[in-house]
């Protein structure tokens, strides 16, 4: 005997032994040592005509055993129904024995796992591949199905490839058409989203083959086809879109070559003068689903006077510093009151107060520009005319300046699997999206689409987009109630905003609540997205150099991705926001913080918070037991406890009005006696204080340390 299975009702054994089962009923009244075969003799079927077979799992739903081959002769998955019967076969076309094989918990999928370390997900009833997934290390990974729909941490996005001939065809150049987000989830049935309607991934229709010349001022693109056709010619100036289709039909699309002149001074707006600007050609085949890798080539620009003759200008002889700019828009206050929402406006305004006094410190207040629309201010009410002109009025800043865009409200998601996320502006009365169909309701939207030209009009490299949407359409509660479960941003939203991210060059962070509820919550009393970048902005993941402490865009935009499920915990809300342009593009810093400026950023605060505490031997001088680095583990600990932790544990430097414990001790033997103090911000509360534990058992003396702290915070607050 070399397997066995249960039935789920445990009353039958099926008995394995190389090439063939025996069947074993259980009788209810007799101990497991006495088995009686079926009929008063042992039931035996043959399996295969390969020694090497294994039973894995029954399943009572179908009836069916599951069976795996690991005769180098014949790796394979089999099922069989109850009387020997093959019912699927799978021969597998990996040369790699199967280790393991189960039923999942509902009985509805197989997962399979390969000596290599694949594994496989197949469906129950009928041994159909499903996906595959691989791992490329303990945190990256990616999933397949046998279409070529994937899906991939982002890590592994930038690892992976096809080959097609000599070509290497990276999986993002792929994405357009077979790039599924939340993959696995719809798979499992978790998500009720459609999987992308896209053909089978089984032949590779080329892009074409380029050539980039500058001559001057002229940048020539030759182009010549592959085989799959020349679709459109995107143009990007360090990673920023100049051009989307730079040809000038459609119907070159079917020509065996063609060349494209531009002339490149009618972006000098877009453009760095005297210094090297890279241009990165991307040409797509015809059908518009497979992209080439960019090709780049390198353009400076020269400043001429009137007459057309070349200045001497050095860029290193520029010393005005970049500006600061801010599109912030907050609409609580709809057309009638069906929709309204409580927290948008004063998140915006939050939101706008953070990003000024920081710019002002890092700017300077002359270089700081803000433009503020919120419907509780009836001088700039955010209507779409006027989102428009303030987009528009960007169009004067520099290739060196920095600007936000931030929007709070609702949004909804309309178009199917290439369709586009759109914002509602004040003048909309439903979340509906099935009115988008009709083109009057789209004057009271902002769809993904008209935000990435709008933003491609602004000159600006380093360009930053937050969107706090309430998505409370009605497909957003129905996905909600059918999956009982927390909401991520929908794949539709994803795709619409990577598509944002790909044609701008900038960063993007969003975050969609199923519905208002969690949307806002009197707990925080604002948006969960917002108050975790106010938080971050306040002091809790601020970049320290020379002492000085600034708002990083990756740090704070990294704190946000971590804190918003940490905080949604607590009110159902959104489960994971959405992030790009943070592993491929420098970061930089929107402004600078001191502490005055952080005890202006007002924000609940529901439960206490501690900052790292510092402790050291009386006689030493230093923590010879690292009683410092013991305590802060604990907190952190704690923390991560999400709604069950009694308080909340920062990095930062200086959190305006955060706990901190500070102390000394002192060993005698085994025997070690902590005196501590406790302020919140500046104040103290209370007395030195002092603990006593053994030196042997320092985890226990910590957690008797907090308890004791907490005890004596409660006892202040009382």
């Amino acid at each position: 005997m070399n397997s066995f299975v249960f039935t789920g009702s445990n009353s039958k054994i099926f008995q394995g032994s190389f090439n063939y089962y025996k069947i074993l009923q259980i009788l209810p009244n007799i101990t497991m040592r006495m088995f009686q075969n079926i009929d008063g003799v042992f039931t035996q079927h043959t399996l295969l005509k390969h020694f090497g077979s294994f039973l894995r799992d029954y399943s009572d739903i179908n009836g069916t055993i599951l069976v795996s081959n690991d005769s180098p002769e014949c790796y394979a998955l089999y099922l069989y129904d109850t009387i020997g019967d093959q019912k699927y076969s799978y021969l597998n076309d990996i040369n790699n024995r199967i280790n393991s094989c189960r039923f999942s918990y509902d009985e509805k999928f197989i997962i399979s796992s390969n000596e290599g370390g694949l594994l496989i997900l197949w469906r129950s009833i009928d041994l159909e591949e499903l996906a595959r997934i691989y791992f490329l290390d303990s945190v990256n990974w990616i999933i397949i199905t046998p279409s070529g729909l994937f899906d991939a941490s982002s890590g592994a996005i930038s690892k992976l490839y096809f080959s097609a001939g000599l070509e290497i065809i990276d999986f993002n150049q792929l994405k357009n058409r077979y790039w599924q987000p939340g993959l696995l989830q719809i798979l499992l049935g978790y998500s009720t989203e459609s999987l992308l309607e896209a053909p089978a991934f089984d032949y590779v229709r080329l892009y074409p083959e380029k050539e980039l010349i500058i001559d001057n001022e002229q940048l020539t693109i030759k182009l010549k086809n592959r085989g799959g056709g020349i679709g459109k010619v995107s143009v990007y100036v360090d990673d920023i879109e100049l051009i989307e289709d730079a040809r000038s039909s459609v119907s070159d699309s079917s020509r065996d070559q063609l060349s494209i002149t531009i002339n490149l001074a009618d972006y000098s707006d877009k453009l760095y003068f005297n210094r090297e600007n890279v241009i990165k050609v991307i040409a797509w085949n015809a059908e518009g689903y497979l992209s080439s890798r960019p090709d780049t080539i390198h353009f400076i620009p020269r400043i001429r006077d009137t007459k057309g003759t070349v200045i001497d200008f050095s860029p290193e002889t520029d010393y005005t510093r970049p500006a600061f700019y801010a599109v912030v828009v907050g609409t609580s206050d709809y057309s009638g009151t069906a929709i309204d929402l409580q927290f948008a406006s004063k998140d915006a305004t939050d939101m706008a107060h953070a990003l000024e006094m920081g710019a002002h410190r890092l700017f300077g207040e002359d270089s700081t520009h803000i433009t503020l629309m919120t419907t509780d201010d009836p001088n700039h009410f955010p209507h779409k005319k006027d989102i428009r002109s303030a987009f528009e009025n960007l169009r004067k800043v520099k290739p060196k300046d920095v600007v936000v865009f931030y929007f709070s409200g609702h949004g909804v998601n309309y178009g199917g699997q290439n369709g586009d996320f759109y914002y509602l502006t004040m003048d909309a009365r439903i979340t509906d999206a099935s009115n988008l169909n009709d083109p009057y309701f789209t004057n009271f939207t902002i769809s993904s689409r008209e935000l990435t030209d709008w933003i491609n009009g602004i000159p600006a490299r380093k360009k930053v987009l937050i969107l706090d949407a309430c998505a409370s359409g009605q497909a957003s509660e129905d996905i909600l109630l059918a999956m009982n479960t927390k909401k991520d941003v929908p794949a539709s939203q994803i795709r619409a905003l990577d598509r944002m991210s790909d044609r701008t060059g900038f960063y993007i962070l969003a975050g969609s609540a199923a519905n208002q509820a969690s949307y806002e919550t009197s707990l925080y009393g604002q948006g969960v997205l917002t108050y975790s970048l106010l938080r971050g902005i306040k002091g809790e993941c601020l970049r320290i150099d020379g002492g000085e402490e600034y708002i990083d865009i990756k740090r704070l935009f990294e704190y946000a991705e971590d804190q918003v499920p940490r905080l949604a915990e607590s009110i159902g809300g959104i489960q994971r926001p959405f992030a790009r342009g943070i592993e491929d593009k420098g970061s930089f810093d929107i402004g600078r913080m001191e502490l005055q400026d952080k005890e202006k950023i007002i924000i609940s605060e529901p439960k206490p918070v501690f900052m790292a505490c510092t402790f050291q031997d009386e006689d030493q001088l230093y923590d010879v037991l690292g009683l410092s680095d013991l305590v802060n583990a604990q907190l952190r600990e704690i923390t991560a406890k999400g709604k069950a932790a009694e308080f909340c544990f920062t990095e930062g430097k200086g959190y305006p009005n955060a706990y901190q414990l500070s102390g000394s001790y002192s060993i005698q033997g085994n025997q070690v006696e902590v005196n501590y103090i406790v302020r919140k911000g500046t104040e103290r509360i209370g007395d030195k204080f002092s603990i006593q534990g053994d030196k042997n058992y320092l985890k226990e003396l910590v957690n008797n340390l907090l308890i004791d702290v907490k005890l004596k915070i409660k006892g202040k607050n009382e």
